[in-house]
């Protein structure tokens, strides 16, 4: 091949077996080379057709005998596959590879299409026939296509190691070509390596930016690592521009729509997929796994037959449908589906692994190891598999045990055995007996949490990798989380969310929206404690004034639509008010009853009808009424950063468009600046700006759109390092002419304390918090502003109102504690003690000082009990407190002091009820 054909060959962008094939060619004719080009950018767009057509004419014309006949057989064999045409594909692979015997990658295209044809028994004759070509050096070895064939034949032939390293050296080999690098992280993804995958599609595409394989790569794992589904989104986007029918992004879309109970959207892009495959396994899966969340048995087992009557044995089909139903929180279908895919496929590792993993959800430990074990037997890279076995097998063996009461089970290490017999376990007995009241439901079996003083153990045990960013997670009746004793949630809140969701899962047979489970899981923990109400009320009010939060009976899509941490917060509260305006509406018995019904089958619309409601409308409508009352203080404040900052892509969108308005520019500017992009938020502000100042104007005190750009402009000086005095008088600018809020008042305060001037940073602040109180970023800041005027007192009072609105960190919670200590403020110790024992059960001086603030206000009883607690946690200064046990004792006229082993009260004292928890007068 001469150096400009090399060239030529390098700039056209190829898949896996186009490019094994030409790479691989020692020579080719000038008038095959540009039809090889036109096939190849045919098959990247998508147009499978006329590739075949193309790839096809150049077959018979060459034939099989010559280098560019087999690469063209190789070429339209691809587009045949893409097409669901399997055994013309292998028809035409077969041919090619009786003229070719040593040809590695025809060899590699046929055990692709044998293995989806479910005939792996052609797949291993095939692993053996190219085993001794290349043992006996009968292929060039150092060809990065040849490794490249040779791997994926080791792939599907389930020789993991060998395929691992083949492909290792092809990338080696051929460092600036895209497509092993994308073959091997698919073998990385299969295996469950997310961070290998990740390498290798980086890899990928460095060398080919747009290599719609890749992109789809990288979407695959962005979803494994944390569900980043904006990011895969974006992944997806860019394959599908490509190739508007790449089968492997649209699935993966239609498959994050199915996590979303968003079935019509993906009940399109499973039409659009068959559009080009009648075939197409993935559809197929898709499909089967929506009609068993529709509890549509019929629809499943015809869509099931048709799919076996293409491949015997697809153990995938099976295994994918049961872990859409886990992540649909159906455990006990998913163990169904699991069980029937190590019956159609008991030799696939696959298999076992789905069916161990859901035991194990379901509590059913013994039975899910040993189903475990014989995944590791067949298949032992499997990182998921080892890292469980391992779990179980070692840390969990030997480093936990299991305690039990009345209703609950506990996995948990045994320096945690006090706190959850004295303080947790009490707590949580009288929340499963309320729940049971409520709900006229117990579970079928105790409730198991397993609390892990190790997040990596934690994340292993839920999700199978090291890494999980939540707390808990409920499996019907499993419950995972962390130990209270990290300090690191406030395990009460937690624990009790989760242990709701065992109802309403119980209730409903696992069919319950997830709108509805976590609603109720949210509205169940505000009626333990009305302090524990989500207090992110600004998120929520953003996302209603954009409307872009679904309505009834579509509102699961908030959680799975949500593009930051703000918007799933937002997603919280409004399932939390939606089942509040339910049950307001109709009762909890109506609600309970809505459980019931979804449980028989009855889909989520229709169950909501049967509410007393005239209509889905009328519900709608109401509902926003609802809101709207509820958030009508909000509605009267200037909240730019809330209201006008939108995500980032559709404020673009807007900016772009010809209509835009000085708006929409501001808007544009505001959301550069959250994304850091200064130089485009200051472009944007100067369109904006130029377009206000051009058109007609509103009274000074009415005109929004210049509060707006003043406020943006004040936002881009401060990122900026303009004069402090420049930013405050802009700001109080906005608020002179009438548009008070928030927002201006926090960035006014900011820029007063960078100012030095304390005393405006304080009033500002003050009108803040008074204006929004739920919101932790006020408080925060006006304990800074209170500790730079020297008032540690009211500086301490404000922190602690930070912390309760947000009283998740256990360090946090002490530091505090102790602070209020240090000033002897025995009324802060009052309101603040119980929540910190709500993130650290187990620190004995926590419970020596709410003793000692419960005696100074003469509630005795209660102070014994902390009293109690501290000596059994291991209270340094014992012997005092003994004594001031004996005087309590005594005070109370007990005959004979009570044991320090005393009983504890069935939960802590709850801290004071309230809209919020009570500061001194003067703040």
């Amino acid at each position: 091949m001469t150096q400009s054909r090399r060239m030529q060959f390098r700039d056209v962008k190829l898949s896996l077996g186009a490019w094994m094939a030409l790479s691989a060619l020692l020579s080719t004719s000038s008038q095959a080379e540009p039809a090889w080009q036109r096939a190849q950018q045919l098959m990247r767009r998508g147009r499978y057709d006329e590739a075949l057509h193309v790839a096809d004419a150049t077959a018979r014309k060459e034939s099989g005998r010559t280098p560019a006949g087999r690469a063209a057989v190789l070429l339209a064999a691809r587009a045949e596959t893409s097409l669901g045409l399997l055994a013309n594909a292998r028809d035409r692979l077969e041919r090619a590879s009786a003229l070719a015997p040593g040809n590695l990658p025809l060899k590699a295209e046929l055990c692709r299409v044998a293995a989806a044809q479910g005939d792996t028994t052609t797949v291993r004759l095939i692993l053996e026939s190219a085993t001794r070509l290349w043992n006996i050096k009968l292929v060039d070895r150092t060809n990065p296509a040849n490794l490249a064939a040779m791997a994926t034949i080791a792939q599907h032939g389930q020789a993991w190691s060998w395929a691992n390293e083949l492909f290792r050296e092809a990338v080696k080999r051929a460092p600036t070509a895209a497509e092993p690098n994308v073959a091997w992280g698919q073998l990385f993804l299969q295996k469950h390596a997310i961070g290998e995958a990740a390498a290798s599609f980086k890899q990928a595409l460095k060398a080919d930016p747009q290599q719609p394989d890749a992109l789809v790569g990288m979407a695959r794992t962005e979803l494994e690592k944390g569900y980043d589904r904006p990011a895969a989104n974006a992944a997806l986007a860019s394959a599908l521009a490509q190739n508007p029918r790449h089968a492997g992004a649209l699935a993966l879309k239609a498959e994050i729509a199915l996590d979303g109970e968003d079935f019509a959207e993906m009940q399109s892009l499973v039409e659009a997929l068959r559009t080009t495959n009648p075939h197409d396994a993935d559809a197929d899966w898709l499909s089967a796994a929506v009609a068993k969340i529709r509890s549509d048995d019929a629809a499943y087992a015809k869509v099931r037959d048709a799919r076996l009557a293409i491949r015997a044995n697809d153990g995938d089909f099976f295994a994918n449908v049961a872990e859409a139903l886990v992540r649909q929180r159906r455990y006990r279908e998913a163990r169904v589906v699991a069980e029937e895919c190590l019956l159609k496929a008991p030799q696939q590792a696959r298999c076992n692994h789905s069916l161990g993993n859901t035991l194990l959800r379901l509590g059913e430990e013994a039975q899910g190891l040993e189903v475990l074990r014989d995944a590791f037997a067949a298949d032992p890279y499997n990182t998921r598999t080892f890292n469980q076995l391992q779990l179980f097998e070692k840390a969990i063996k030997n480093d936990y045990k299991i305690i039990e009461t009345a209703h609950l089970r506990f996995r948990i290490r045994p320096q945690e055995q006090l706190a959850i017999e004295r303080i947790v376990g009490p707590f949580l007995e009288s929340v499963y007996e309320r729940y049971e009241r409520r709900y006229d439901y117990r579970p079928p079996t105790k409730v198991m949490f397993e609390l892990y003083g190790d997040a990596t153990q934690f994340a292993v045990r839920t999700v199978g990798v090291p890494t999980l960013d939540v707390s808990a997670v409920c499996f019907g009746t499993v419950i995972t989380a962390l130990a209270p004793s990290l300090g690191k949630t406030n395990w009460a809140l937690v624990l009790s969310h989760e242990l709701a969701h065992v109802f309403s899962l119980g209730l409903s047979r696992e069919r319950v929206p997830r709108w509805l489970t976590e609603g109720l899981a949210e509205w169940e923990t505000t009626q333990l404690k009305e302090e524990w109400r989500r207090h992110d009320v600004l998120a929520l009010w953003g996302e209603l004034k954009r409307k872009t939060l679904p309505p009834f009976p579509d509102l699961s899509k908030s959680f799975f639509n949500a593009r930051s941490n703000e918007e799933a917060v937002a997603a919280y509260a409004y399932a939390a008010h939606a089942v509040e305006f339910l049950i307001a509406r109709s009762g909890f018995a109506a609600v309970r009853t809505l459980l019931v019904n979804i449980g028989a089958g009855m889909n989520a619309e229709t169950a909501l009808m049967r509410l007393d409601t005239p209509g889905m409308a009328d519900l709608q409508r109401d509902f926003v009424q609802h809101l709207d009352a509820r958030y009508a203080a909000l509605g009267a404040q200037f909240l730019p950063n809330v209201t006008e900052r939108l995500h980032l892509e559709d404020a673009l969108s807007k900016a772009a468009a010809p209509s835009a308005t000085a708006d929409d520019f501001a808007r544009a500017a505001l959301s550069s600046i959250e994304a850091n992009q200064m130089q485009a938020a200051q472009a944007f502000w100067t369109k904006g700006d130029a377009l206000w100042k051009a058109g007609p104007k509103l009274l000074p005190t009415k005109d929004r759109t210049a509060a707006l750009l003043a406020f943006v402009w004040a936002r881009l000086a401060e990122a900026q390092g303009a004069p402090t005095e420049n930013i405050i008088r802009n700001l109080r600018t906005i608020i002179e002419r009438g548009f008070e809020g928030y927002d201006v008042r926090l960035k006014l305060a900011m820029a007063a304390m960078r100012a030095g001037n304390t005393g405006e940073a304080q009033v500002n602040l003050q009108k803040a918090v008074q204006l929004v109180p739920e919101e932790v970023e006020g408080w925060m800041f006006l304990g800074e502003a209170l500790t730079q005027a020297g008032k540690p007192r009211e500086a301490l009072a404000a922190r602690i109102r930070a912390f309760l609105l947000d009283a998740q960190n256990g360090r946090q919670a002490v530091d505090l504690l102790q602070a209020c200590e240090r000033v002897n403020a025995m009324d802060l110790v009052l309101l603040l003690a119980p929540w910190v024992v709500q993130v650290m059960p187990g620190d004995p001086h926590v419970h020596a000082l709410y003793g000692r603030a419960l005696t100074a206000v003469g509630r005795h009883r209660e102070a014994i009990t902390e009293f109690s607690h501290a000596l059994a946690f291991g209270e340094p200064n014992a012997a005092e407190i003994r004594v001031t046990l004996e005087q309590l004792h005594r005070r109370l006229g007990d005959v004979r002091p009570t044991p320090t082993t005393v009983r504890p009260p069935t939960q802590p004292p709850p801290p004071p009820r309230g809209p919020a928890p009570p500061l001194p007068s003067n703040l």
